[in-house]
């Protein structure tokens, strides 16, 4: 019967087959499907995700044109697009920042730079510091003594060539140029023929005044500088006898004294503030504390050494009324003989 069927009739016979195969696969494919659970497959409702790659936007530039430069240019109330520049002809230009060259640039950059504390500031404040005052109280101190110096210079000093008048001047000077030599009679005369001009005589004696002033002023002067001079061999002497006293005094009444404690008190005694005082002399203006370091130095030394004794006496009854703890004794007992029921101790001995 094979032989029956044709070449075409056969391949349809194939063909029909593969394609009863291929139902039963699709057939088999949608039973796995259906009892696959939702999370195995790929697409998801919620990010419909159907397995494509999310593209990432790319951030734009208008994002990022307000950036650190920007911000910066503008905490300085600068204008990124608009640089005021004066040219050479005095004429202003508005430019932008980026058109500019890149030496331009570093030029504005350099000079909006906030600028670090300088040595001088620093001098200034350690000034406050080493003199214990605040800034406020520096200014007024300095306003103050501008003032001083302002009526000693504009006010009128005193001369003491002033309280002599013109006649008397000229005796004043004849007698100190040729000393007592000359008799009443021979200083009338000369009085009188210098007086025979007058108008020449005022000169000379206003010259002459001129040049007692002068004489009087450099003298109070080297006065003055002389008094400081001794005044500050003085002070300088005090400080050292102070050290001295300090280095050699190691304790106050059984307290022993550290180096910062000797510094601390030598500080109060000779530190001056701007007005040239010390912690000390302040003190030396308060009757109460001149009273106060009267009566320390008077009872204080005593005063502490009775507070110390008393103290001692309380801390010795103390310790004499203190409860004795109660002792006890134990006996060392004495450690049993080991049995030797085998007599294996006297064959090894």
């Amino acid at each position: 019967m094979m032989d029956q069927f044709s070449q075409e009739e056969e391949l349809d016979l194939w063909g029909n087959d593969s394609g009863v195969q291929e139902e039963e696969e699709q057939t088999e494919e949608t039973q796995e499907q259906e009892e696959r659970s939702p999370e195995e497959f790929d697409y998801n409702e919620e990010e419909e995700d159907y397995g494509f790659e999310n593209e990432e936007e790319e951030p734009k530039e208008e994002e990022t044109k307000d950036d650190y430069l920007t911000k910066f240019l503008k905490s300085r109330n600068i204008d990124r697009d608009k640089i005021r520049f004066q040219n050479e002809d005095g004429t202003i230009e508005e430019v932008a920042f980026d058109d500019l060259e890149d030496d331009d640039k570093i030029a504005i950059l350099s000079e909006q730079e906030e600028p670090m504390i300088t040595d001088q500031e620093i001098e200034d404040i350690n000034f406050l510091r080493d003199h214990d005052i605040n800034l406020a109280d520096f200014v007024k101190q300095q306003r103050e003594q501008a003032i001083r110096e302002y009526l000693e210079q504009n006010s009128t000093p005193h001369y003491e060539v002033d309280d002599m008048d013109d006649d008397q001047l000229f005796v004043y000077d004849l007698i100190n140029k040729f000393g007592e030599e000359l008799t009443d009679e021979e200083i009338d005369s000369e009085l009188a023929r210098a007086k025979e001009n007058d108008a020449l005589f005022a000169k000379k004696m206003t010259f002459l005044r001129n040049q007692y002033k002068e004489q009087e002023t450099a003298h109070k002067q080297a006065e003055e500088q002389q008094q400081q001079q001794q005044l500050a061999a003085e002070k300088q002497e005090l400080i050292n006898a102070l050290a001295s006293a300090a280095a050699n005094t190691t304790e106050i009444q059984g307290v022993e004294l550290e180096d910062v404690d000797r510094n601390d008190i030598l500080d109060f005694l000779t530190k001056e503030d701007t007005q040239g005082r010390t912690e000390f002399s302040k003190l030396l203006s308060d009757p109460e504390a001149i009273f106060k370091m009267a009566w320390y130095m008077k009872y204080g030394e005593s005063t502490f050494n009775t507070t110390v004794d008393y103290f001692k006496n309380e801390l010795a009854k103390a310790r004499r009324t203190e409860p004795k703890q109660p002792t006890r004794t134990f006996t060392r007992k004495q450690p049993k003989p080991k049995a030797d029921p085998y007599g294996l101790e006297s064959v090894f001995k």
